[in-house]
């Protein structure tokens, strides 16, 4: 079940010849596994079966392995046959679970690991050559923002993952 809130505002101003444009948007959700999740009648119906499909780090994957919220805020400057655009776009925090049953094995082999909200910003310049012709010039990510990387050795696979797998 998924419950959530989207929020959009905007603005235009005229100034002389040139206007500004500005959007906000913002977004949460929040998403969670209820009632009973049925599995096959042919397992036995025991604990250990009864994770194995939906343990929980698959619960994870569906409740908290992606941000609930996030935020996007754009500024548009046209003058002329002119546009500067950026965007800002905030992620909120993640967090990535270790499988239960192998952590009811050894409960300190795959930490779960909170990950940190993140900003990412993009800039670009436009010229409208003609009605049916631009040219854009622009860069994404451009301070070089990147997630966090993982913390503790277990969760990267033997050193082959430096970020989360499911944003890699």
């Amino acid at each position: 079940r998924t419950k959530g809130l989207d929020i959009v505002v905007t603005g235009r101003w005229f100034i002389g010849k040139s206007v500004i444009e500005t959007s906000l948007a913002a977004n949460y959700s929040e998403t969670n596994l209820y009632d009973s999740i049925l599995y096959a009648k042919s397992l036995p119906d025991t604990e250990k079966y009864r994770k194995l499909l939906v343990n929980r780090e698959e619960r994870c994957r569906v409740e908290t392995a992606y941000p609930q919220s996030k935020m996007i805020l754009n500024v548009s400057y046209k003058i002329d046959r002119w546009r500067l655009n950026a965007s800002f776009i905030r992620y909120g925090e993640i967090i990535q679970s270790g499988n239960d049953t192998l952590r009811n094995v050894h409960p300190t082999t795959y930490p779960d690991e909170t990950f940190s909200p993140k900003i990412v910003s993009s800039l670009n310049i436009n010229w409208k050559a003609k009605s049916w012709f631009d040219i854009t010039l622009g860069a994404e990510n451009i301070f070089n923002v990147y997630p966090d990387k993982l913390k503790y050795k277990p969760n990267t696979q033997s050193g082959l993952l430096v970020y989360n797998p499911n944003f890699a």
